[in-house]
C-alpha cells in the first residue's frame, strides 16, 4: 500500500519564500544610503589629496626647471615686458616640452599690430593654443581655453595656467614689474641666485592661483570658492617715468588698505586671471603676496598689473614652490607680515615658519 508523504505547511511556506517584503526592501536601502553617506566624503577627501599631491609634484618640477635653466644660461629666465614672452615660456625645455619650445621663435614679436589693438602673432599660433598639463592644477576645474583672436583676425584659444612666479611682496611699489622688485622676476630681470639674500628655502619662487571664469562684467558675483575675476581699479595713472608704481588721483599707491578700494573705487571685473601661459603680462603669469592665500578680497588690478593673491580649491590655503625647489601649503590665516617677508627676496627678515 502507497503511503502519501505530506510537507508540513510551515515548511513549505520557508522553502516558497522567494522576495523581500517593501519593510525590508526599505530597510535595505536605508542601510545603502547611509554606507554611502559615510564613504563619500572618504572617497573625496582622498580624491583631493591625490589632486593635491600631484599639484605639489608638479610645482617643484617647474622649481627644478627654474634651476635648470640657471645652470645653463647662469641666471633665472626673466619677464621681457607685457608684450612679450613669460618665464613659463623660457622654462618649457626643462619640464619635458623641449618640442611645443621649439615652436617658439623668440626672436619674433609675439603680439603684432597697433599698440592699441595688438594680438598674438599668427605663426605662433601652434604654441599660443597649446595647454600644458604641467601647469595646471588639478584641483581648478576652470576651462584653461580662453577665447582670443589672432592679429590676421582668425578666432582661437590661448593655452591657460594655474602656476605663477613670484614678482615680489607687492608692497610699496614692489607691485609694478615694469621696475626692479624685491621678487625673484621683473621685467628683464635675469636675477641670480645671489640676489636672493634672505636664502632660497625662505623666498617664494611661484604660487598657485585659480584660472579667470572668462567672464567680464560691472559686478562680482559672491563666489562660492576662490575669487575668479579681478576688480579694475577706477582712476589710476602711471607714474612718470623714471618712478615705478601707479597714482591714485595724484597720490601714489603704497601699501592701500584693499579693503576700502574694494568696492568704492572698482569699475568692472575681469575675468582673465591665468589666460595665457606664454605671454608675460602680469595678470596673466606672475603673482604677489600684498594678500594672503584665498583673501575673501578679489585680486585688484590697475593698467595689467596689481595685487595678484594665490588661491585655490585646496581646502584651507595655497601651495607654493619657493626658491630652494621645496614645495608648502601655506594655510589662508598665515600672518601677513610673515607673508610679506617669504615672497620678499632682500628684506633680510627673520622668518619663523609656523
Amino acid at each position: 500500500m502507497n503511503q502519501m508523504i505530506t510537507t508540513p505547511l510551515h515548511t513549505r511556506d520557508r522553502h516558497s519564500r522567494g522576495a523581500f517584503t517593501l519593510v525590508e526592501l526599505l530597510v535595505v536601502i536605508a542601510i545603502i544610503g547611509i554606507l554611502v553617506g559615510l564613504l563619500l566624503p572618504a572617497v573625496q577627501a582622498a580624491r583631493e589629496a591625490a589632486r593635491r599631491m600631484s599639484c605639489s609634484n608638479q610645482m617643484k618640477q617647474i622649481a627644478l626647471a627654474t634651476h635648470n635653466y640657471e645652470s645653463s644660461f647662469k641666471c633665472i629666465p626673466a619677464m621681457t615686458g607685457s608684450s612679450s614672452y613669460s618665464v613659463q615660456a623660457r622654462v618649457l625645455p626643462f619640464i619635458e616640452q623641449a618640442g611645443l619650445s621649439e615652436l617658439i621663435d623668440f626672436e619674433q614679436p609675439l603680439l603684432v599690430g597697433p599698440p592699441w589693438a595688438a594680438a598674438f602673432n599668427p605663426n605662433l599660433r601652434d604654441a599660443v593654443e597649446t595647454v600644458v598639463p604641467t601647469f595646471l592644477c588639478a584641483s581648478d576645474a576652470g576651462d584653461p581655453k580662453f577665447s582670443t583672436t589672432f592679429a590676421d583676425g582668425a578666432t582661437g584659444f590661448s593655452g591657460g595656467l594655474s602656476y605663477m612666479f613670484s614678482y615680489g611682496s607687492g608692497t610699496d611699489t614692489n607691485y609694478d614689474d615694469r621696475y626692479k622688485t624685491d621678487g625673484m622676476v621683473w621685467e628683464n630681470s635675469w636675477a641670480k641666485f645671489r640676489d636672493c639674500l634672505d636664502g632660497t628655502s625662505q623666498t617664494v619662487l611661484l604660487a598657485e592661483t585659480v584660472m579667470g571664469d572668462q567672464t567680464s562684467g560691472l559686478t562680482e558675483p559672491t563666489p562660492a570658492g576662490p575669487h575668479r575675476r579681478i576688480a579694475n581699479w577706477s582712476g589710476t595713472s602711471g607714474n612718470t617715468a623714471p618712478n615705478p608704481g601707479f597714482l591714485d588721483g595724484g597720490t601714489l599707491i603704497l601699501n592701500p588698505d584693499l579693503e576700502t578700494v574694494f568696492p568704492t573705487k572698482i569699475s568692472s571685473y575681469t575675468g582673465n586671471r591665468g589666460s595665457t601661459w606664454i605671454r608675460g603680462v602680469p595678470y596673466a603669469t606672475v603673482i604677489n603676496g600684498y594678500m594672503t592665500p584665498n583673501s575673501r578680497i578679489p585680486d585688484v588690478g590697475m593698467h595689467g598689473r596689481g595685487f595678484y593673491s594665490s588661491r585655490s580649491y585646496h581646502t584651507g590655503g595655497s601651495m607654493h614652490a619657493m626658491l630652494d625647489g621645496s614645495v608648502h601649503f601655506m594655510t589662508d590665516s598665515i600672518d601677513r607680515t610673515l607673508y610679506h617677508a617669504l615672497f620678499s627676496r632682500d628684506g633680510r627678515e627673520v622668518v619663523q615658519w609656523p
